[in-house]
């Protein structure tokens, strides 16, 4: 019989909690320590435990330090793209708002729906 120490008590989690958790660790945005500290869990077998039951075995120490790694390369590279994906949108509106206004000029010149769709039949 196992005994537990007097004023000691045992947290439930949710289901969802313990998934987020998992989530989370496999996504590589945190490790089992950071998480631990940041939620207040306290057991140290209980986090390993919801990684073998929602997402497979758990990461070895060596694994885990070269994930969070991979995972601050990976943040320069996203927000190099996101910059990149920026400017091309930026792109693209202008050159949508330009070919509204050429064919808004066009239709008021030439006194024409340009925007009807000639010849179509539904």
């Amino acid at each position: 019989m196992r005994r537990v120490k007097k004023g000691a008590t045992s947290k439930r989690y949710g289901e969802a909690f313990k998934q987020a958790i998992v989530v989370e660790i496999r996504s590589g945005r945190t490790t089992i320590g950071e998480a631990r500290r940041r939620y207040g869990i306290r057991g140290a077998l209980t986090i390993p435990g919801w990684l073998r039951r929602y997402g497979g075995q758990t990461m070895k120490p060596r694994f885990r330090r070269a994930a969070k790694k991979l995972n601050g390369q990976s943040d320069v590279r996203l927000k190099r793209e996101n910059q990149e994906l920026r400017r091309a949108l930026a792109q693209v509106t202008m050159e949508k708002v330009l070919l509204e206004s050429l064919i808004q000029e066009s239709e008021e010149r030439l006194g024409v729906d340009l925007r009807k769709n000639f010849g179509l039949r539904r």
